[in-house]
Protein backbone atom coordinates (compact mmCIF):
# COMPACT_ATOMS: atom_id res chain seq x y z
CA UNK A 1 0.00 0.00 0.00
CA UNK A 2 2.96 2.33 0.56
CA UNK A 3 4.61 1.60 -2.82
CA UNK A 4 2.03 3.48 -4.85
CA UNK A 5 1.91 6.58 -2.67
CA UNK A 6 5.71 6.75 -2.40
CA UNK A 7 6.11 6.43 -6.17
CA UNK A 8 3.50 9.08 -6.94
CA UNK A 9 4.95 11.53 -4.41
CA UNK A 10 8.45 10.98 -5.79
CA UNK A 11 7.34 11.59 -9.40
CA UNK A 12 5.36 14.70 -8.45
CA UNK A 13 8.35 16.14 -6.60
CA UNK A 14 10.89 15.17 -9.28
CA UNK A 15 8.83 16.65 -12.12
CA UNK A 16 7.49 19.60 -10.13
CA UNK A 17 3.98 18.63 -11.25
CA UNK A 18 0.62 19.03 -9.56
CA UNK A 19 -0.87 15.85 -11.05
CA UNK A 20 0.16 12.79 -13.00
CA UNK A 21 -1.59 10.26 -15.21
CA UNK A 22 -1.08 6.85 -13.62
CA UNK A 23 -1.16 3.70 -15.74
CA UNK A 24 -0.87 0.38 -13.91
CA UNK A 25 -0.99 -3.17 -15.19
CA UNK A 26 -1.96 -6.24 -13.13
CA UNK A 27 -0.24 -5.88 -9.74
CA UNK A 28 0.67 -2.24 -10.46
CA UNK A 29 -2.99 -1.43 -11.13
CA UNK A 30 -4.16 -3.13 -7.94
CA UNK A 31 -1.51 -1.36 -5.87
CA UNK A 32 -2.85 1.98 -7.11
CA UNK A 33 -6.36 1.16 -5.90
CA UNK A 34 -5.02 -0.10 -2.56
CA UNK A 35 -2.77 2.97 -2.25
CA UNK A 36 -5.70 5.33 -2.80
CA UNK A 37 -7.68 3.39 -0.19
CA UNK A 38 -4.78 3.87 2.22
CA UNK A 39 -4.49 7.61 1.44
CA UNK A 40 -7.69 8.78 -0.35
CA UNK A 41 -6.21 12.25 -0.94
CA UNK A 42 -3.93 10.63 -3.54
CA UNK A 43 -6.91 10.73 -5.94
CA UNK A 44 -6.47 14.51 -6.04
CA UNK A 45 -2.90 14.08 -7.33
CA UNK A 46 -3.99 12.02 -10.36
CA UNK A 47 -5.38 13.52 -13.55
CA UNK A 48 -6.64 10.02 -14.34
CA UNK A 49 -6.11 6.42 -13.31
CA UNK A 50 -5.77 3.78 -16.04
CA UNK A 51 -6.04 0.21 -14.82
CA UNK A 52 -5.00 -2.59 -17.19
CA UNK A 53 -6.43 -5.88 -15.94
CA UNK A 54 -6.09 -4.95 -12.25
CA UNK A 55 -5.17 -7.83 -9.93
CA UNK A 56 -7.96 -7.07 -7.47
CA UNK A 57 -9.64 -10.47 -7.72
CA UNK A 58 -7.28 -13.40 -7.94
CA UNK A 59 -7.64 -17.05 -8.90
CA UNK A 60 -5.35 -20.02 -9.23
CA UNK A 61 -3.47 -19.93 -12.53
CA UNK A 62 -4.72 -22.10 -15.39
CA UNK A 63 -1.14 -22.96 -16.33
CA UNK A 64 -0.11 -26.20 -14.57
CA UNK A 65 3.59 -25.28 -14.37
CA UNK A 66 2.91 -21.89 -12.77
CA UNK A 67 0.35 -23.41 -10.40
CA UNK A 68 2.86 -26.07 -9.29
CA UNK A 69 5.57 -23.47 -8.67
CA UNK A 70 3.23 -21.15 -6.78
CA UNK A 71 2.00 -23.95 -4.53
CA UNK A 72 5.37 -25.61 -3.89
CA UNK A 73 8.16 -23.02 -3.90
CA UNK A 74 8.61 -21.59 -0.38
CA UNK A 75 9.30 -17.90 0.27
CA UNK A 76 13.01 -18.59 0.71
CA UNK A 77 13.09 -20.01 -2.80
CA UNK A 78 11.79 -16.72 -4.23
CA UNK A 79 14.35 -14.76 -2.23
CA UNK A 80 17.11 -16.88 -3.77
CA UNK A 81 15.69 -17.12 -7.30
CA UNK A 82 14.84 -13.42 -7.87
CA UNK A 83 18.40 -12.05 -7.74
CA UNK A 84 19.65 -14.89 -9.94
CA UNK A 85 16.94 -14.28 -12.56
CA UNK A 86 17.56 -10.51 -12.50
CA UNK A 87 21.29 -11.03 -12.97
CA UNK A 88 20.78 -13.49 -15.82
CA UNK A 89 18.34 -11.09 -17.52
CA UNK A 90 20.87 -8.24 -17.33
CA UNK A 91 23.83 -10.26 -18.58
CA UNK A 92 22.23 -12.44 -21.25
CA UNK A 93 22.69 -11.15 -24.83
CA UNK A 94 19.50 -10.39 -26.73
CA UNK A 95 20.09 -13.09 -29.34
CA UNK A 96 19.76 -15.65 -26.51
CA UNK A 97 17.31 -13.78 -24.26
CA UNK A 98 14.67 -13.07 -26.90
CA UNK A 99 14.10 -16.62 -28.14
CA UNK A 100 14.20 -17.93 -24.58
CA UNK A 101 11.78 -15.28 -23.31
CA UNK A 102 9.30 -16.08 -26.09
CA UNK A 103 9.43 -19.75 -25.19
CA UNK A 104 9.33 -19.20 -21.40
CA UNK A 105 6.47 -16.70 -21.41
CA UNK A 106 4.39 -18.86 -23.73
CA UNK A 107 5.10 -22.01 -21.69
CA UNK A 108 4.21 -20.28 -18.44
CA UNK A 109 1.03 -18.72 -19.83
CA UNK A 110 2.22 -15.12 -19.27
CA UNK A 111 0.80 -14.16 -22.62
CA UNK A 112 -1.68 -15.87 -24.90
CA UNK A 113 -1.67 -13.61 -27.93
CA UNK A 114 1.10 -12.95 -30.48
CA UNK A 115 3.72 -10.58 -29.12
CA UNK A 116 6.57 -8.69 -30.77
CA UNK A 117 10.24 -9.45 -30.09
CA UNK A 118 10.97 -6.08 -28.46
CA UNK A 119 7.85 -6.23 -26.33
CA UNK A 120 8.68 -9.71 -25.07
CA UNK A 121 12.18 -8.59 -24.06
CA UNK A 122 10.78 -5.64 -22.10
CA UNK A 123 8.10 -7.77 -20.46
CA UNK A 124 10.49 -10.61 -19.63
CA UNK A 125 12.99 -8.27 -17.96
CA UNK A 126 10.28 -7.39 -15.40
CA UNK A 127 9.25 -11.00 -14.81
CA UNK A 128 8.72 -12.62 -12.38
CA UNK A 129 9.46 -9.99 -9.73
CA UNK A 130 8.33 -6.89 -11.65
CA UNK A 131 10.65 -4.86 -9.45
CA UNK A 132 8.88 -5.83 -6.27
CA UNK A 133 10.28 -7.42 -3.11
CA UNK A 134 10.25 -11.17 -2.45
CA UNK A 135 7.98 -10.57 0.56
CA UNK A 136 5.50 -8.65 -1.58
CA UNK A 137 5.65 -11.31 -4.29
CA UNK A 138 4.89 -14.00 -1.70
CA UNK A 139 1.90 -11.95 -0.54
CA UNK A 140 0.52 -12.01 -4.12
CA UNK A 141 1.34 -15.71 -4.57
CA UNK A 142 -0.53 -16.56 -1.37
CA UNK A 143 -3.53 -14.48 -2.43
CA UNK A 144 -3.63 -16.27 -5.77
CA UNK A 145 -3.23 -19.72 -4.21
CA UNK A 146 -6.15 -18.97 -1.90
CA UNK A 147 -8.13 -17.28 -4.67
CA UNK A 148 -8.27 -14.19 -2.51
CA UNK A 149 -9.65 -10.77 -3.26
CA UNK A 150 -7.83 -7.56 -2.43
CA UNK A 151 -9.61 -5.50 0.20
CA UNK A 152 -10.58 -2.10 -1.19
CA UNK A 153 -13.42 0.40 -1.41
CA UNK A 154 -13.88 1.60 -4.99
CA UNK A 155 -15.78 4.67 -3.71
CA UNK A 156 -12.51 6.11 -2.40
CA UNK A 157 -11.15 6.37 -5.95
CA UNK A 158 -12.35 9.87 -6.87
CA UNK A 159 -10.24 10.63 -9.96
CA UNK A 160 -11.35 9.75 -13.52
CA UNK A 161 -10.77 6.00 -13.83
CA UNK A 162 -10.51 3.82 -16.91
CA UNK A 163 -10.38 0.09 -16.27
CA UNK A 164 -9.56 -2.26 -19.13
CA UNK A 165 -10.59 -5.78 -18.22
CA UNK A 166 -8.39 -8.31 -19.97
CA UNK A 167 -9.15 -12.01 -19.93
CA UNK A 168 -5.60 -13.18 -20.61
CA UNK A 169 -3.91 -12.58 -17.26
CA UNK A 170 -3.58 -16.08 -15.86
CA UNK A 171 -4.13 -15.30 -12.16
CA UNK A 172 -6.84 -12.62 -12.43
CA UNK A 173 -10.55 -13.35 -12.19
CA UNK A 174 -11.75 -11.29 -15.17
CA UNK A 175 -15.44 -12.02 -14.44
CA UNK A 176 -15.20 -10.27 -11.07
CA UNK A 177 -13.18 -7.41 -12.61
CA UNK A 178 -16.06 -6.73 -15.00
CA UNK A 179 -18.25 -5.93 -11.98
CA UNK A 180 -15.95 -3.17 -10.71
CA UNK A 181 -17.83 0.06 -10.07
CA UNK A 182 -15.74 3.14 -9.47
CA UNK A 183 -17.85 6.10 -8.33
CA UNK A 184 -15.63 8.76 -9.89
CA UNK A 185 -17.29 11.52 -11.89
CA UNK A 186 -15.88 9.91 -15.01
CA UNK A 187 -15.16 6.19 -15.07
CA UNK A 188 -15.34 3.39 -17.59
CA UNK A 189 -15.02 -0.36 -17.41
CA UNK A 190 -14.09 -1.81 -20.78
CA UNK A 191 -14.23 -5.52 -21.41
CA UNK A 192 -11.74 -6.69 -23.96
CA UNK A 193 -11.48 -10.11 -25.58
CA UNK A 194 -7.79 -9.72 -26.38
CA UNK A 195 -5.13 -8.65 -23.93
CA UNK A 196 -3.90 -5.11 -24.53
CA UNK A 197 -0.39 -5.19 -23.09
CA UNK A 198 2.10 -5.07 -24.61
CA UNK A 199 0.95 -3.84 -28.03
Amino acid sequence: KEDFTSNVKYILKSTNSDKILYIGQSQGAAQAVVGINHLPEMSERLSALVLLSPALFLKKPDNAVVQFLMENVPGLGYRIIFPLIALAQCLTPNFILLPFSHWAMGAMGWYRSPIGWDASKILFKGTPSSGTSAANMMHWVNLSNNEGDIEFDARKVKCPTYCYVGSHDDVIDAKKNRKLNFKASKSEILSLRAWLWPC
